[in-house]
């Protein structure tokens, strides 16, 4: 299966939960949580009238998402950043490792990457559903050495 093809089955319709969901639900309970509903919802407001993004598009645009949330709050949306991808790994079940120079983005690439190893090798084990941090530190380094 080629990259390609990854790709398309982790992000066909049919698989659209994992992971642009995880994403969808960890913005939205990052943002009330340090937010607010409300404000969660004016910015969400903003995304759709100033810059035409849904909701929904923003996995697609995540880097224009990080952008605009910077312009709204400042240096705060990096504290923002990473508590919606403590959510993703917590959701995960994985340990959160804060690596310096890491942004939302960057974990995004790390989840999506595993997505794509996942479907593409059904049968290797899946660290989500384990308990070894061990084997969890080595596969985020595993992955930040193939970024390089």
């Amino acid at each position: 299966m080629s990259l390609e093809e990854r790709e398309e089955a982790v992000f066909s319709p049919v698989l659209k939960g994992y992971p642009t969901a995880l994403l969808l639900e960890s913005i939205d309970d990052s943002l009330s949580y340090i937010l607010g509903t409300r404000v969660r919802e004016a910015l969400y407001d903003h995304l759709e009238r100033q810059y035409h993004m849904g909701r929904t598009e923003i996995p697609d645009r995540l880097g224009e998402f990080l952008r605009v949330l910077y312009e709204a709050i400042g240096v705060g949306s990096e504290a923002v950043g990473r508590a919606i991808a403590k959510t993703m790994y917590k959701k995960l079940g994985w340990e959160f490792v804060d690596v310096r120079g890491y942004q939302l983005s960057d974990h995004w690439e790390i989840i999506k990457a595993k997505a794509i190893r996942d479907i593409a090798n059904p049968t290797e084990p899946q660290i989500a559903r384990g308990d070894d941090a061990e084997r969890k530190r080595w596969e985020l380094g595993r992955l930040i050495h193939i970024r390089g």
